[in-house]
């Protein structure tokens, strides 16, 4: 819809905050608050002058809502909430949620009816070209080597009284100092009612920047997948490897040095940045989608027989995805709703405008030992990259449990891990793999030492060559159980308690494939007591069958097959 089609009234700001594509899920909260107030306007139920007040379209042509303002100030300050309900006591929503959301409404609205573009909705963005319109634009079709930016004329030139801080922060922010191509040049600012922020234009945009973010770096190099999985036998760090990648994705480089990134891991763990979630066989779409949850309350004896009732409650990805919609964190997350709540499983999150490409991480581990498909549910179409909201091909979904529309916001990364060996990677759903990238890890000898004068590269190297040959690829053995041993006697610990249980779970019941992966089949054999480098023989009863059986810890296992 062109900008001059807007007929200046509730159902056209509605129509304006649609063409605007962000923050869809507000558009009916903030079409309902200007609805509400509109209405005590016009009967008179508002402590504002009435005679310049009698709608908000009056208002804004009296002083560009500064009273407006002032009136909503005295409002929040109210910590009873009395004067909140008074207005909005009818839709207890409106009521709850007022607090946090009616001013960001006005704001919406004032923007609407100045008639500046639905895409210059977002508070930053407006302010961003505002800049370039009347600060950088002019600045260098004059040839100057910068520009001033005076917050308070910016306030009197866009009427926007009570954004003092935010015009500074966002001429500050790196989002803007990138697209103008500029510098910093002042002094540290200081919180004051008057900034004066001095800007010079960079001579040239740098070729590559190392601490740059992800999307900083898009243009010089691929940004990562937003649908990732590590797969590979047991063993192979695909969970050591989810850390760094999550790190990587949030901040557009990681260490090498796993002492160096983890504590950065933790942070953002902590942030709500990041989330982990293990798949197992009793997971289920109400765990990682939403379901229905028994809530007890007070008053449930009242309400139910059984003592609790029942209330949609947001699982795992849900949680997560609107964490990354609103820029929130962790602790903005709401279990269950309040008592008044009547919108179950709340989330008060805080759009950060700056950042709306910041990038939130879900790990799964374990990805394939759950029901897949029947735990992703209608995420299968959802999590494709051309699907995800403000994408060429968005789409939406009704979800059945709360019965709302609800899609993927495309700043939410997913990183899984299959293990190859418990669950072939072939028996996965051929719509999912076609929406995830694949990133085999195999078992790596070479970054295996010498230990004690045992070859650990090379002993691994043989016993996987022998699986491969027996079995498949996909039941290797992994270095991770070598990777910490630093005498020969952790190398015979990883062998008793990890390495031959493990083959004796590939090959159950065949011990004689178990000696002939470590190469002890022909050796037994050949000994006239029964026993290898590392298993034993002996027979039992009188039909001729075997049993094969690990060396006693007194006899101790003989490494000399692969010493350096």
């Amino acid at each position: 819809m062109a900008q001059n089609e807007y007929t200046v009234n509730p159902k056209g700001f509605l129509h304006w905050m649609e063409d605007s594509n962000v923050m869809r899920g507000y558009n009916d909260l903030y079409y309902r608050f200007i609805v509400a107030f509109e209405e005590k306007l016009s009967i008179g139920e508002t402590d504002l002058l009435q005679n310049h007040y009698k709608s908000l379209q009056n208002g804004w042509q009296f002083d560009q809502f500064a009273s407006l303002h002032r009136y909503i100030s005295t409002l929040l300050a109210d910590r009873t909430g009395e004067k909140l309900n008074l207005l909005f006591g009818e839709d207890p929503e409106l009521s709850r949620r007022a607090r946090h959301e009616f001013r960001t409404a006005i704001d919406q609205y004032s923007r609407f009816v100045r008639g500046v573009s639905p895409k210059l909705r977002q508070k930053a963005t407006f302010f961003r070209q505002h800049f370039f319109d009347k600060y950088v634009t002019p600045a260098r079709e004059a040839g100057r080597s910068g520009f001033v930016i005076n917050t308070v004329d910016v306030i009197r030139e866009l009427h926007v009284i009570h954004d003092k801080i935010n015009v500074s922060e966002t001429a500050l922010k790196r989002k803007f100092k990138q697209d103008a191509n500029v510098e910093y040049d002042g002094e540290e600012p200081k919180p004051a009612d008057e900034l004066i922020l001095k800007f010079r234009f960079r001579d040239s945009v740098p070729t590559e920047n190392v601490t740059a973010t992800v999307f900083e770096r898009k243009k010089i190099m691929r940004p990562p997948s937003l649908n990732q999985v590590f797969y590979g036998p047991p063993g192979t760090g695909k969970t050591y490897r989810t850390s760094q990648e999550a790190v990587r994705i949030c901040d557009g480089e990681v260490s090498e040095d796993r002492d160096e990134y983890m504590p950065r891991y933790k942070e953002l763990l902590d942030q709500g940045r990041i989330e982990f979630v293990t798949f197992h066989q009793s997971f289920s779409y109400e765990d990682f989608v939403e379901g229905l949850r028994p809530y007890v309350s007070p008053s449930s004896e009242q309400e139910s027989s059984g003592g609790f009732n029942l209330r949609v409650r947001n699982g795992v990805f849900k949680t997560i995805e609107r964490r990354a919609r609103l820029q929130g964190n962790r602790l903005d997350d709401l279990v269950w709703a309040d008592e008044e709540s009547s919108d179950n499983d709340m989330f008060i999150g805080r759009f950060d405008e700056e950042n709306e490409d910041l990038p939130y991480v879900l790990i799964i581990d374990e990805l394939n030992r759950a029901n897949i498909s029947k735990v992703l549910g209608e995420l299968i179409t959802l999590l494709e990259e051309d699907k995800r909201l403000g994408k060429d091909n968005e789409i939406t979904v009704t979800l059945p449990y709360s019965n709302k529309p609800f899609g993927v916001t495309s700043n939410l990364y997913i990183v899984g891990t299959m293990n190859t060996a418990d669950r072939s990677i072939a028996l996965l759903d051929t719509a999912l793999r076609r929406r995830f990238e694949f990133h085999e890890i195999m078992p790596d000898p070479s970054i295996l030492n010498v230990v004690d004068g045992i070859n650990l590269a090379k002993l691994l190297a043989y016993i996987n060559d022998n699986i491969e040959s027996v079995y498949d690829r996909d039941h290797q053995i992994g270095h991770s159980h070598f990777i910490k041993c630093k005498s020969r006697e952790d190398i015979e610990y990883a062998f008793r308690r990890h390495v031959i249980p493990l083959l004796n779970e590939y090959f159950y019941n065949r011990g004689e494939e178990v000696a002939r992966v470590l190469g002890d089949k022909e050796k037994v054999e050949q000994s006239s007591n029964g026993t290898g480098n590392f298993m034993k023989r002996t027979s039992i009863g009188n039909k001729g069958k075997d049993r094969w059986s690990i060396r006693s810890e007194k006899e101790g296992l003989d490494f000399s097959g692969f010493k350096q």
